[in-house]
């Protein structure tokens, strides 16, 4: 258990280094990897090959603090910003497709998970989940103070139960996965007390339906079996 398979890259700000990175995805369809860092602004994004050779950086002036990073079945990358609330969509190649405000619904987001054409925006201060279509559409909200404080991650399940959501935080120095089907219907809170944390980043599950988090003042992974995903 907890075995490194491999690792990449080295420090610096100039292209092809990796300054303070913040978010990681892969692209489902060739193994390539985008990544988020500080590079020599506030924020850059640079394509990786699944053999870890650089490739390019995609410009993103337009973007203050990327805090939500995923791919869609399409291939198209899609950010979040977290100053100005704002999902953008770009090209594999680069190029801006769109973007839509979400200020309105979302004070911070915190991450992003996709599912068809829907997306799901974690919203740390507003204590849930803002749910639009990939068109910017707001459809509704998920979770609340009592259930879902501060949320710092969220992913969706594609094991044995297909869809449901599971959003991640940590209040209360403990960490807390709660569950909601595939229509937004609440089903179950898990709490893991043994763990004291005070602050995870990112939610994934694995397809063995693990749930793993990153505990960034612990300096660790974590990772969690939730026996039914």
């Amino acid at each position: 258990m907890g075995a490194l398979k491999f690792q990449f890259g080295d420090a610096g700000k100039r292209n092809g280094k990796r300054f303070y990175p913040r978010k990681v995805a892969v692209f489902q369809h060739n193994g390539n990897f985008v990544v988020c860092d500080r590079g020599n602004g506030r924020s850059r994004m640079q394509i990786f090959s699944k053999c870890c050779t650089y490739m390019f950086k995609i410009s993103i002036r337009f973007m203050d603090i990327v805090t939500g990073l995923a791919v869609t079945a399409k291939g198209h990358i899609v950010a979040v910003d977290r100053v100005s609330p704002t999902v953008f969509v770009i090209s594999e190649e680069g190029m801006l497709l769109h973007c839509f405000d979400c200020s309105v619904f979302v004070r911070e987001p915190s991450d992003i998970a996709i599912r068809d054409n829907v997306f799901y925006l974690c919203d740390m201060k507003a204590h849930g989940v803002a749910v639009f279509k990939d068109s910017g559409e707001f459809l509704y909200r998920i979770g609340n103070e009592r259930v879902s404080c501060y949320p710092t991650g969220i992913d969706i399940s594609s094991g044995f139960i297909i869809g449901d959501l599971l959003i991640g935080d940590t209040h209360g120095y403990c960490i807390h996965v709660t569950c909601y089907g595939s229509d937004g219907v609440f089903k179950s809170v898990f709490e893991f007390p043994q763990l004291n944390v005070s602050r995870c980043c990112g939610l994934k599950i694995t397809s063995e339906g693990y749930v793993v988090t990153l505990a960034k003042n612990n300096h660790q992974v974590l990772v969690m079996d939730l026996l039914y995903v």
